[in-house]
C-alpha cells in the first residue's frame, strides 16, 4: 500500500503525462495483457468517489485493503494537477536534498512562475520499518529528518493537498527546512502547495 501510494504521487507530480489505466484506481493485482483486460465497474468507482468528497482520513488508512485510500489519493492529486495545469505542463523540476544521508525519502519541487508544489514520498519502507508494516506518520517515525527547501520558500506556508494540513518551514541561516514529520503528519505521501503572503 505504501509503495503504491508513493509511486502514484511520483507519477502524478513528475514531469510528463501521468498514465493511469482505467480500472487501476483501486488495488489491481492482475498481470499485464491479457490478464488485465477485464470489464471495469465504473458505477462502483463513481459511488466510492462521491462518498470520498468529505472522507474520514484515519478510516481510509485503517481500512486500506478496500482501495479507497488509493482512489482518494489519486483523485486529489489529479484534481490538483488539473487546477494547476501550467505548473505541471511547463513547470521546472528541482530535486531536493535532505539534511543527512537519507535513503528513505524522495523529494522534488515543481515550479512555474509563482505556482509551486513540493512532492515528498517515502521509499524502502520495509527496511525503514524493519519488516513491520506501519505508516510513516509523525515525529516518531521521522525524528529529525528535514528536507532543504529553496531559499525562495522562506516565509512560505505549505498546504498538504491530501489533508489540508498547514506546514510552516523552519528557517535556519536564511535556509528553509521542511521537517519530514510535519509533511507526514497523518498521510503517507505529501504534495505540498506553497502559499506566500
Amino acid at each position: 500500500m505504501l509503495g503504491s501510494l508513493a509511486q502514484l504521487a511520483l507519477r502524478v507530480g513528475s514531469p510528463g503525462v501521468p498514465d493511469t489505466y482505467q480500472g487501476s484506481e483501486l488495488w489491481n493485482f492482475s498481470l499485464v495483457d491479457p490478464d488485465n483486460r477485464q470489464p471495469v465497474n465504473f458505477a462502483s468507482r463513481h459511488a466510492m468517489l462521491r462518498a470520498l468528497s468529505s472522507p474520514h482520513l484515519p478510516e481510509l488508512i485503517e481500512r486500506w485493503p478496500d482501495g479507497r485510500i488509493k482512489l482518494f489519493t489519486l483523485s486529489r492529486a489529479l484534481r490538483f494537477r488539473r487546477d494547476h495545469a501550467e505548473l505541471f505542463l511547463h513547470g521546472d523540476y528541482e530535486g531536493l536534498t535532505m539534511d543527512a544521508d537519507q535513503p528513505y525519502l524522495v523529494a522534488f519541487s515543481r515550479r512555474h512562475h509563482g505556482d509551486e508544489v513540493i512532492v515528498l514520498v517515502p521509499r524502502f519502507q520495509a527496511t525503514l520499518f524493519h519488516g513491520h508494516p506501519q505508516g510513516p506518520f509523525g515525529a516518531e517515525r521521522w525524528r529529525t529528518v528535514s528536507i532543504r527547501l529553496p531559499r525562495r520558500l522562506a516565509g512560505a506556508t505549505l498546504v498538504n493537498v491530501f489533508t489540508q494540513e498547514v506546514v510552516d518551514p523552519a528557517v535556519l541561516h536564511d535556509v528553509p527546512w521542511l521537517p519530514a514529520a510535519s509533511a507526514f503528519q497523518s498521510w503517507p505521501v505529501a504534495m505540498l502547495q506553497a502559499k506566500r503572503g
